[in-house]
């Protein structure tokens, strides 16, 4: 199986999750969707480094009847980590995407993942009258809009950008709100960024009207600063990082 070099992967930040971080990652993902009242059938999860896969396969791991997104879709910039994880995930209907994900928009993204298999049925992308369901779990009610185009679906950003450029981790969560629309993003993050977090909420929080939800981090420090590297095990300093709009 060909890679790249040690120098090649370190400069596209190949570092992969353990599964103990990637869990800790969906789990925090999942409790904030359930603090936010969201329908999981309104739901996008994206992964926009998504290396082989192994965050989303913590995903589909964690599904139940009740927590299965409409969507699960990642994207990587590397040719030959999107053909893994399509091999990795075949079969799963989660779409895997070959772009640079800062270069990206919503529309480029989403484009046909309303017709993946975790689509009851192919939906037109256009201004469709939106279906309506009343749903209740342990007490929580959720929107109950049920989302039938690409601009109803609530976007959960997850994974863990490259560390550098020292700035990238910083850019992919601006570019997941921003642009995208995103609703949470939850990314493990290099020990630095939680030295950012009051610049990017400053950014985020710019042109949100008065009376609107504002956007809140919290930084957690990860019970083990581990990743794959090449097939190795190595550390990089890093905490759990999680964005949402709070009430």
């Amino acid at each position: 199986e060909a890679r790249y070099s040690t120098a090649t992967a370190a400069r596209l930040g190949q570092y992969f999750a353990s599964d103990e971080n990637a869990k800790d990652v969906v789990d925090t993902a999942r409790m904030l969707i359930l603090n936010s009242n969201i329908n999981y059938e309104n739901i996008a999860f994206l992964e926009p480094s998504c290396g082989d896969g192994r965050l989303i396969n913590e995903i589909l791991r964690t599904n139940d009847r009740s927590t299965t997104p409409k969507v699960i879709l990642g994207c990587d910039i590397d040719p030959s980590a999107v053909e893994k994880a399509q091999s990795n995930l075949q079969g799963t209907g989660v779409i895997i995407k070959c772009q640079d994900f800062l270069s990206t928009d919503r529309q480029q993204l989403l484009s046909g993942a309303m017709e993946s298999e975790h689509s009851s049925k192919p939906i037109d992308t256009k201004n469709v009258p939106l279906k309506r369901r009343r749903l209740v779990f342990d007490d929580y009610n959720f929107d109950d809009r049920i989302a039938e185009t690409i601009d109803d679906l609530k976007l959960v950003v997850v994974g863990g950008p490259p560390y550098t450029p020292k700035s990238l981790p910083e850019k992919f969560i601006l570019h997941s709100v921003l642009t995208l629309g995103a609703e949470i993003v939850v990314f493990i993050a290099p020990e630095r960024s939680r030295y950012e977090v009051d610049k990017i909420k400053k950014v985020l929080n710019a042109n949100i009207a008065e009376g609107e939800n504002r956007w809140s981090c919290i930084c957690k420090d990860l019970q083990n600063s581990l990743f794959s590297f090449q097939d190795n095990v190595v550390t990089q300093p890093s905490i759990l990082q999680y964005w949402w709009k709070k009430k």
